[in-house]
């Protein structure tokens, strides 16, 4: 799981020496990871979550503003986090 967590997060970036630099590591490291030898630190794996959860939620955020879906707004003109109140 974690090689192929790293190699989407890799993609993302733009290749293992970008992930490298994101990462503050080496990128001999990165590529050894990405081949399943050895494990990588927590921080790493967790960082690569992160990356990819993040990617996930602007993705999702731009096809609904591409849908034209728009937030709801409150009397005030605020916009409304909860649309439920």
């Amino acid at each position: 799981m974690q090689p192929r967590t790293l190699c989407e997060a890799a993609l993302l970036l733009g290749g293992e020496r970008k992930l490298a630099e994101f990462l503050d590591i080496e990128v001999w490291l990165v590529s050894r990871w990405l081949e399943g030898l050895g494990q990588p630190p927590d921080f790493v794996f967790s960082s690569c979550v992160d990356l990819i959860e993040s990617s996930k939620q602007a993705a999702t955020v731009a096809d609904e503003r591409d849908k034209g879906a728009q937030a709801p707004i409150d009397k005030d003109h605020r916009v409304k986090l909860d649309p439920s109140t």
